[in-house]
């Protein structure tokens, strides 16, 4: 079977995050949504804030991407530190949850990185499919990346998109339905199909060795 888990990354954006929300919303589907926190400094602080308690309400999961989307391999370290700790700090507020996952961004991984990582005791929270539809991709050409990413997939993947943008929305919404539309062909064949599978069952499966060893 292949299993796909949902993720955005440089939210809250007042124009375009609730969107992708409701596209969730509609299907029962839920995401990690890794945001960087000026977006709760500057801007429309308030739409902001209200986005993040809808993603909670909503069972989704928050992560970490710094605060300004640092380059996390060029900044000073202690930058580097900030940066990450501030946005937890920053995120956790406007949650009220806590906020251990987190993502590089740029996916940026050098030794620094992962000594700072390690430091703060968090690992990387990487990805498997990347239309790069922030570099403008339209819709169509966005969808048609995913689209022949999934159908290749093997196992278990995660995709990356960006709720920032205008075209992943409308991507999204398309990757979506050739998903029903490709699990019917699939079941015709006898052949296992496509899951999404939710940011709960990847927080219980990392957890699962710690709870065994409780027990």
């Amino acid at each position: 079977e292949t299993e796909l888990a949902l993720s955005f990354d440089d939210g809250p954006d007042p124009d375009t995050t609730g969107a992708v929300l409701d596209l969730l919303r509609a299907r029962g589907l839920r995401a990690v949504f890794f945001q960087v926190g000026w977006r709760l400094r500057r801007g429309d602080v308030a739409t902001a804030q209200a986005i993040e308690r809808r993603i909670v309400r909503e069972g989704h999961i928050v992560g970490n991407h710094t605060i300004n989307h640092a380059q996390l391999c060029s900044v000073d370290p202690e930058l580097g530190r900030a940066e990450i700790v501030g946005a937890r700090a920053l995120l956790e507020q406007a949650t009220a949850m806590p906020v251990p996952w987190f993502r590089t961004p740029y996916g940026a991984r050098c030794p620094r990185v992962e000594r700072l990582l390690a430091g703060l005791g968090l690992q990387h929270f990487h990805w498997d499919i990347d239309p790069q539809e922030w570099r403008g991709l339209g819709p169509k050409q966005t969808a048609h990346k995913v689209i022949g990413a999934i159908a290749r997939l093997d196992g278990r993947g995660v995709l990356l998109m960006h709720d920032t943008k205008f075209a992943t929305r409308f991507a999204l919404a398309e990757v979506l339905r050739w998903i029903d539309a490709e699990n019917v062909r699939r079941k015709k064949r006898g052949r296992p199909g496509i899951r999404i599978i939710g940011p709960d069952q990847v927080a219980a499966e990392q957890i699962a060795p710690t709870l065994g060893w409780l027990r």
